[in-house]
C-alpha cells in the first residue's frame, strides 16, 4: 500500500476503502485455507481479517507494511479458528479446497491429490500449516514468516523442518529431490 492510497482510505474514499479490503482478501484467503483446509472457514477469516483491517488501517504508522500487517493478523485469526475447530472436532482435518495451494498437472488425479494432502497436513499442528502455507503459498523467507507467526527467524525454520519432516515421514506424499 503506497501512502497516497493510505491517505486516501483515511480520507472515506470508498474505492480505496473496496482496494484495502480486496488486497486484504488476496493475502488472507490462501493462507487460511491452508490453515483450515476448508474454503467456508476460509471466506469466514477472510471477512473478519477485512473488518479488523478496516478498523485498525489508521493506526498503520507505515503503509509500505500493509502486506505484512494482514498477515500476522491473517495468521493469528486463522490459527484461532483452526485451534477452536480442532477443539470442537476433534482430529479431523477436511481440506477440501486444496486447488489453489496444488499446482494441476496433466495426468493428476486432483481428487485423490486433495484427499493424500488432507491426509498429511492433518498431522501438523495450525502453527506449522501456517508457516507451510506463508513459505508455499507466499513464497516469504523465514523471517518473513517470523513476522507473521510473531516469533524469531529460528522458531519460523524450526516449524518448517519440524512441518517438512512429518510429511515426509507420513509417506503420503512423494516429494522430488526428497524436499517438500
Amino acid at each position: 500500500m503506497t501512502a497516497s492510497e493510505h491517505r486516501r482510505f483515511l480520507a472515506g474514499d470508498p474505492a480505496a476503502r473496496e482496494a484495502v479490503v480486496r488486497r486484504a482478501g488476496r493475502i488472507t484467503m490462501p493462507l487460511a485455507i491452508a490453515v483450515l483446509g476448508d474454503r467456508e472457514a476460509a471466506s469466514d477469516i477472510t471477512q473478519d481479517v477485512a473488518l479488523a483491517v478496516l478498523r485498525g488501517l489508521h493506526r498503520l504508522s507505515t503503509p509500505e507494511s500493509f502486506d505484512a500487517w494482514v498477515r500476522r493478523i491473517a495468521v493469528r485469526h486463522s490459527i484461532r479458528a483452526a485451534r477452536r475447530r480442532r477443539f470442537l472436532v476433534g482430529v479431523e482435518f477436511p481440506l477440501d479446497e486444496a486447488e489453489t495451494s496444488v499446482r494441476e498437472t496433466p495426468g493428476t488425479d486432483t481428487v485423490l491429490l486433495r484427499a493424500t494432502l488432507r491426509e498429511a497436513l492433518a498431522d501438523l499442528s495450525a502453527r506449522q500449516r501456517a508457516a507451510i502455507g506463508l513459505r508455499y503459498i507466499h513464497g516469504l523467507s523465514d523471517a518473513e514468516i517470523a513476522a507473521a507467526l510473531g516469533c524469531r527467524a529460528g522458531t519460523a525454520s524450526s516449524l518448517l523442518t519440524r512441518a517438512r519432516d512429518l510429511l515426509r515421514k507420513s509417506g503420503l506424499l512423494a516429494f522430488e529431490g526428497g524436499t517438500p
